[in-house]
């Protein structure tokens, strides 16, 4: 640990860059109407990985989040 670096001082704000944000946009379209559902059968995550470009298991961590 450095003792002589000044703090860092949380502004509560979060930068990122246009690609990023449009980004997140798209995953949160994607996964908002599958992450509704009670139960989440191998088709419709499938089909989420597909429109993302993710694997299966990133659809379920990303539901999970």
């Amino acid at each position: 640990m450095v003792v002589d670096e000044p703090p860092v001082i949380e502004r509560g704000l979060l930068a990122m860059s246009d690609a990023a944000w449009g980004n997140a946009l798209r995953r949160t379209a994607a996964i908002t109407p599958v992450a509704a559902v009670d139960l989440i059968g191998q088709v419709t995550a499938d089909d989420a990985a597909a429109l993302l470009g993710v694997s299966r298991r990133k659809v379920y961590v990303l539901i999970d989040r």
